[in-house]
């Protein structure tokens, strides 16, 4: 009897599944599906560099995602996947050498894809233009030395915003095609054209770490114009190693499906190569794809000031390295190279942006802080070398030479440090403890600027600035301080025709005035130049007037002001807040003046200085 009701059981089991399987497949059925409809599945782990874990976590991470995808690879024939970031496969090679090898295998095959074509997935807004082709240019020749190959597609599923320039960038570093996430103007296929008329062939979705289900086949027909063909990008991100192996099962079973899509495991590129042949009517875009997460522009400060000093002592470290390898020196190719691959590697789009944790943030400052130490190191050897070669004239003051890094002749201010051992003729300077101790003796402590003293140029600080052939410049002092034994002044010059990619020599002398010493015309409440007209309210510090004179334009309007200050108070209970600015829920004129002061005046600049206090701030 027992055997009886167990086969019974069985047979009701049996019997229901199929059920279930039979209710599926009508369900799949129903849906009109043409012959071409293909769903092509890319496998993909997204990795957020050193965002939510340390930087050792992060090599970690990326080791155990790739390994996880060579054995996938192992496991089924047909598996492929997308990797993007040059630096996740210099980790592995770095880390796992016997892994490394196995990665080469299947790139070679073709079934793990090379995409992104840059060092990291770089934040695009924060980034400068230099620094995002660089990035380019150290992933592309990364993968060609090591794979023998580059990429086609650029990759930035995550990124908080796209520039104009981007399809200009991306085809100049090889890349047809561009697949994001965020900030997109349409979903599926359309065209992105730059300022120059280049133009990529774009995809976006809704997910970059989607998943394999049965409504897959709904997704496919929600894609406008783009109902026959579907770019399915699946894996769990980060710590997840990509698609599961359920994940990967089902999409096989799917294929098997009787009236549902084809489900094949592909390439990004092989979908883009097919989706390229079906753009009749397709969108195009013109210009940038913005904004999302504008907190991320504010959110640590030091690590905005560490990337843009960085990318702008790289520049000059190569420009006075070039100029040394003319002259026959060489060139320090590799630890440049290093120290870009460092740069970009903090402008991945989850580090300068602030929205990484402490203690990331901690260590990609700590990066700057080093690559600035060495990038100025070899800046200044290299500059050290070529001002020692330059054949200075005798008896006309300090040399000072002003190198131009642009490739074209300019007129511009120079600001130099001087050191002398006799205080400047015509002005007055704090006294090095000054800024630390008070003690209420005009003469040395208790002052903040520079005193002018007139010696027949007027009330002006200005000092002696010329070239070789006797031409005098405007310059004035407008720093100063006594450094025993002598004195270090900040001067600002006006200087021009200084040579595209050269330098020019000025001879300053500290021990008399200039002559070009008439202060800018100040009435009392405005000043004149040559260029503007600038009024101030004396008992705000507001500007009421601002006309330019060139293109007769004024640009305060009637009873407006330039120059406030607002406090705007957040809410405090916001989310996410590395990330976004939340709702503000009050503003605050900052209104108590203490003191509106001219606090400098001279031939190059003058200085307003408005003094207002906010609660305890000042």
């Amino acid at each position: 009897m027992r055997e009886k009701i167990t086969f019974l059981i069985f047979v009701l089991l049996i019997t229901a599944t199929n059920s279930a399987v039979n209710g599926q497949k009508k369900k799949v059925s129903s849906k009109k599906v043409q012959d071409r409809d293909t769903i092509h599945v890319v496998g993909h782990a997204h990795m957020d560099m050193n965002w939510l874990w340390t930087y050792s976590e992060t090599m970690k991470m990326v080791n155990d995602n790739l390994r996880q995808a060579v054995a996938f690879m192992e496991e089924y024939p047909d598996y492929t996947m997308v990797q993007s970031q040059a630096v996740v496969y210099n980790f592995v090679e770095k880390v796992d050498p016997p892994l490394f090898e196995h990665v080469k295998k299947y790139v070679k095959e073709g079934r793990l894809e090379l995409v992104g074509g840059m060092w990291t997935e770089g934040d695009m807004n924060l980034s400068s233009g230099e620094a995002i082709t660089r990035s380019f240019l150290l992933g592309q020749r990364y993968f060609q030395n090591h794979f023998g190959k580059m990429s086609n597609i650029g990759w930035l599923p995550d990124n908080f915003g796209h520039i104009a320039q981007m399809p200009q960038i991306l085809k100049l570093a090889g890349c047809d095609y561009y697949y994001f996430f965020r900030t997109k103007p349409y979903k599926g296929t359309y065209w992105w054209i730059g300022p120059d008329s280049s133009r990529v062939l774009c995809y976006s979705n809704d997910t970059y770490n989607g998943k394999i289900t049965p409504a897959l086949n709904d997704e496919l027909q929600k894609i406008t114009p783009d109902k026959h063909r579907l770019l399915q990008i699946t894996g769990i991100g980060d710590h997840g190693g990509g698609p599961t192996r359920a994940e990967i099962d089902l999409a096989h079973q799917l294929d098997k499906t009787p009236g549902y899509p084809a489900v094949k495991f592909t390439t990004a590129g092989d979908f883009f190569r097919k989706a390229s042949n079906e753009m009749d009517g397709r969108p195009t875009h013109r210009g940038e794809m913005q904004f999302i997460f504008e907190g991320c522009y504010t959110t640590v400060a030091d690590i905005k000031e560490g990337n843009r000093r960085s990318e702008n002592t790289l520049y000059e470290s190569e420009f006075f390295n070039t100029l040394r390898w003319l002259f026959g020196d060489q060139y320090p190719a590799d630890e440049l190279s290093s120290l870009w691959k460092t740069v970009t590697f903090n402008q991945f789009h989850d580090i300068l942006p602030g929205s990484a944790i402490n203690a990331a943030n901690k260590e990609a400052i700590a990066r700057y802080t080093e690559v600035l130490r060495m990038t100025s190191e070899l800046r200044d050897n290299a500059f050290w070398k070529m001002t020692d070669e330059i054949k200075f004239q005798t008896g006309l003051g300090q040399p000072v030479v002003a190198f131009n890094l642009h490739p074209y002749k300019r007129k511009s201010l120079v600001e130099i440090n001087v050191y002398s051992h006799d205080e400047p003729a015509t002005a007055q300077l704090p006294h090095w403890l000054g800024t630390y101790i008070n003690v209420g003796d005009a003469n040395r402590i208790g002052f903040k600027y520079v005193r002018p003293i007139d010696k027949g140029q007027g009330n002006v600080p200005s000092v002696l600035v010329k070239d070789a052939s006797g031409k005098i410049y405007p310059a004035q002092i407008v720093w100063g301080k006594s450094t025993p034994p002598g004195f270090t002044s900040k001067i600002q010059v006006v200087v021009d025709d200084i040579p595209a990619g050269g330098y020019k020599t000025f001879y300053v002398d500290m021990t008399k005035p200039g002559t070009s010493n008439e202060p800018i015309p100040f009435n009392g409440n405005t000043f004149e130049t040559d260029f503007f007209t600038v009024k101030f309210d004396m008992k705000s510090g507001n500007i009421t007037g601002l006309f330019d004179k060139r293109t007769k334009k004024e640009y305060v309007r009637e009873g407006g002001k330039l120059n406030t200050l607002r406090i705007s108070l957040e809410d405090k209970n916001g989310l996410m807040k590395a990330w976004t600015i939340n709702k503000y829920v009050g503003q605050e004129d900052v209104s108590d003046v203490k003191s509106v002061s001219v606090v400098e005046n001279g031939p190059v600049r003058a200085c307003v200085e408005t003094v207002k206090t906010w609660g305890k701030s000042r």
